[in-house]
C-alpha cells in the first residue's frame, strides 16, 4: 500500500524548531519577536520541512479566499474564451484567482455549481447563466455578476 505523505503544519514547524504555535505564527507572519534565535530556529525548522502555509487556513482566518467562481454554460463554446481571459487579467492583477465551473447547459447543474461555488468564493460570475431570476436572487448572498442577461434594476 502506498504511503500518504502529508504537507507539514505549523505544528510540526513548532517541534522541530521547539517553540509554540503562536512563536512559529509571528514569525512567518513578519510580526516582531524578541529572540533573533527563536526566529533563526522558526525559519530553518520551516525550511527542512518545506513548509508552505496553508492557503485554506489563511483563508478561514481571514474570511478571504482571494477566489472568484466563474459559471459558465458549455466550456467548449468559443464565445466565452475571450471574457475569460479578460476575468483572468482582472483578477490576477487584484491577486484573485478564477475557479472556472462549466455548467453543462443544464439548470440544475448550473444550480448546484453556484451554491458550491458560493462557499468557496468571494463572489461569483455567471456567464449566461439559466435560471429564472428569482431561483438567482434565492441562491446565495455571495456578490455575483450577471453576463449576457439582463437582471432588472
Amino acid at each position: 500500500m502506498a504511503q500518504v505523505i502529508r504537507k507539514p503544519t505549523v505544528v510540526d514547524v513548532a517541534r522541530v524548531a521547539q517553540v509554540s504555535t503562536a512563536t512559529v505564527s509571528r514569525v512567518l507572519n513578519g510580526r516582531r519577536v524578541a529572540d533573533p534565535e527563536l526566529v533563526h530556529r522558526v525559519r530553518l525548522a520551516a525550511a527542512e520541512l518545506n513548509y508552505r502555509p496553508s492557503g485554506t487556513a489563511r483563508s478561514l482566518k481571514a474570511g478571504v479566499t482571494r477566489l472568484i467562481g466563474v459559471v459558465v454554460p458549455d466550456l467548449g463554446n468559443p464565445s466565452f474564451s475571450e471574457l475569460l481571459r479578460g476575468l483572468a487579467d482582472a483578477t490576477g492583477a487584484q491577486d484573485h484567482r478564477l475557479l472556472v465551473a462549466d455548467a453543462k447547459e443544464s439548470q440544475d447543474e448550473e444550480r448546484a455549481l453556484i451554491q458550491e461555488l458560493a462557499l468557496h468564493c468571494d463572489g461569483l460570475v455567471l456567464c449566461s447563466p439559466r435560471l429564472p431570476l428569482e431561483d438567482l436572487a434565492q441562491l446565495v448572498a455571495t456578490p455575483m455578476v450577471c453576463t449576457n442577461r439582463e437582471v432588472g434594476d
